[in-house]
């Protein structure tokens, strides 16, 4: 990782509280609340491997008050800080906005859905925004796994169909009618069901 400066990109972490009934509720239908947990305990402990030599990252936790359960996943200069309610539209914007009254650069944001995002992918989200608005990390069921922005651009978190297979689609949409450029990094697989997680397994024991 390049030294840092005033320059780099704030990366903003969703995560949840690593409890059983509150994560992976669809991975849970195939294999019970408890063993999902476990499974995302795994997915956001290989995806704080990848990215921990980042420096400016802020764990954002739901519940607010879960923040000591994700203590033991923040490193030497990361915050850990509340997403606050509302949809996931609401809590991105706040990120985002909190973000940027204080960060000097861009900002970006992943959730922990998707274990194979490395520090690779964050330095090119970084590079892209010095020429683009916009940098989208899809994901192939529709959303996206990484997003970032140079300045603060609200447009892009309100009334879109969350959680949906049309998340990335209406925002490229929402982008073009505001005159943003974008630039669209590799596609990655979010994992959320059990189909999923297989999949992810294989591509795992293919890299051991």
């Amino acid at each position: 990782m390049s030294p840092v400066d005033d320059s780099m990109a704030r990366l903003l972490v969703f995560l949840k509280a690593p409890e059983p009934g509150r994560v992976k509720t669809r991975l849970a239908a195939s294999v019970g609340p408890e063993k999902a947990c476990e499974f995302y305990r795994e997915l956001v402990e290989t995806l704080i491997g990848r990215i921990e030599a980042y420096p400016r990252v802020e764990l954002r936790v739901a519940p607010d008050e879960a923040l000591v359960s994700v203590a033991d996943w923040s490193r030497s200069g990361w915050e850990v800080l509340p997403q606050g309610d509302g949809s996931l539209g609401d809590r991105l914007a706040r990120a985002f906005r909190d973000a940027f009254e204080t960060a000097l650069g861009p900002v970006m944001a992943i959730g922990s859905d998707c274990p194979e995002v490395t520090l690779e992918h964050l330095e090119e989200a970084q590079r892209s925004l010095r020429t683009h608005s916009v940098v989208l990390g899809p994901a192939r069921d529709g959303g996206y796994w990484l997003i970032g922005l140079n300045r603060w651009i609200p447009e892009l978190f309100y009334e879109i169909t969350w959680s949906t297979e049309s998340v990335l689609q209406e925002t490229l949409d929402r982008a073009k009618q505001v005159g943003l450029t974008v630039d669209l990094l590799e596609e990655l697989e979010d994992v959320d069901d059990w189909a999923s997680w297989q999949r992810y397994r294989e591509r795992a024991k293919k890299l051991d």
